[in-house]
Formats: C-alpha cells, structure tokens, sequence
C-alpha cells in the first residue's frame, strides 16, 4: 500500500475531483433522462416530480461515492461524502431556482451526505490503494 507522495498528490487530487464530478453530472444526466421517460410514460402530476429529484440525487451520490472512492484504502467514508459535494452543489442551486420546499431540501442533503457515506465505506477494492494519513 503506497503512500501518496507530494509528486504524486497534486494529479491524484485532480483525478479525484475530475472523477467525482464527471461521475455526477453522468448519473444525474442518465437518471433525470430514465425518469423523465418513466414520468411521461406513467401520466404522473407535476406536484410529485420534486421527490422524484430526492431520488435522483440520492442515487447519483450513491453511485459517485462508490467509482470516486475506490481507489482509496482508509477513510474512505469521508472521502465518500467530499465526493458528493457536485451534487449537493447542484441541489443547492436547484433549490434556489425552482423555489422548493426548504424541509425537501434538507431531508435531501442529509440523504445524499448519507449515501455518500456508506457507499464510500462500501466501495473496498482488492487493487492498489493509497493510503492517506
């Protein structure tokens, strides 16, 4: 288990933030697309399409969390929640423009922070993993 050097930390930095935020707007680009379909197909009323975010966002930290920290070998957990940092940055922003609910808007950062978390801890990998003290 190699430790990450100061050569190496600055482009392992960047990897990580391009990654995380590649991941994210890929998920949530893909699941908005996949829901939007579901939406239209099943006639839903616009007043339910904001729990429909909630569940978007939850599920593209989640999988932002597990491809971003699986690299890592210890705090992976922490790791997991600074990389759904995007989509909390995007969620923030949504609220902002589309006036929701602020109670929403809360139970949705706890939720992605949550996902974040777990499926960072969750993402152990058997390969090479660099160790960060």
């Amino acid at each position: 288990m190699p430790k990450i050097s100061s050569t190496k930390g600055k482009g392992f930095l960047i990897k990580f933030i391009i990654k995380s935020v590649a991941v994210s707007a890929a998920c949530i680009f893909v699941l908005s697309g996949a829901m939007s379909l579901v939406i239209q197909k099943l006639d839903i009323d616009m007043e339910n399409i904001r729990y429909f975010t909630a569940v978007i966002a939850v599920l593209s930290a989640a999988a932002a969390a597990f491809v971003s920290t699986r690299q890592f070998k210890s705090q992976r957990g922490v790791i997991g929640i600074i990389s759904v940092l995007p989509i909390v940055v995007y969620s923030a922003v949504n609220e902002i423009i589309n006036q929701n609910s602020v109670l929403l808007f809360c139970i949705k950062i706890i939720l992605i922070i949550a996902a974040g978390a777990v499926f960072g801890a969750l993402s152990g990998k058997k390969r090479k993993k660099y160790r960060i003290k």
